[in-house]
């Protein structure tokens, strides 16, 4: 995910096998290594497995577990929302796992993400909840991005309607079928 260093072969190759699974612009590849699945390892302390995404057409792979410090709430009775984000930076060049603090609340909210294209631009990966003791419950955030986008048809519902109207399917289903030229 970083342009720091020259690409090379092994690089392009995992380059295309993220794309490959997310074929998509943005989200996390489902079919690529462990999907960026997080776990609660201790006090404080969040990891994210293996995985790819993709982030505002940024490639991203994470290939060994990485782990997240979320802080312990402060104040008696509060909790915090942080959120866990894949995070491209134009300027650094870079696509990293980041956290962004959230405010300390009897009743707290989940930060703000930043969607700038060219800029900064987040994706959503986890929302953790912690308290003063330090206990983490993690929110699973993760948008994967799906193999089956659109399909083009005459009806929303009547796969054999021919037609040029992109329909988002609800219950996907696999269809071959033929094109008609004029």
């Amino acid at each position: 995910g970083d342009g720091a260093a020259a690409m090379n072969r092994t690089n392009w190759g995992d380059a295309a096998k993220i794309l490959a699974a997310c074929s998509g612009y943005e989200g996390v590849a489902p079919a690529f290594l462990n999907a960026l699945a997080g776990t609660v390892t201790g006090a404080n302390t969040v990891a994210i497995n293996t995985g790819g995404a993709m982030v505002d057409g940024r490639p991203y792979q994470n290939d060994a577990s990485l782990n997240v410090n979320i802080p312990s709430a402060v104040g008696g009775g509060f909790t915090r929302i942080d959120r866990i984000v894949l995070r491209a930076s134009w300027a650094a060049q870079t696509v990293r796992i980041t956290r962004i603090a959230g405010t300390d609340a009897a009743s707290p909210t989940a930060p703000a993400i930043t969607q700038t294209p060219g800029t900064t631009y987040d994706i959503m990966l986890y929302q953790a909840l912690v308290n003063t003791g330090g206990t983490v419950t993690l929110t699973d955030e993760r948008v994967l991005a799906s193999p089956v986008k659109y399909r083009q048809g005459g009806s929303a519902t009547n796969w054999n309607t021919k037609g040029t109207t992109n329909y988002k399917p609800t219950s996907p289903i696999t269809q071959c079928g033929t094109v008609e030229w004029t």
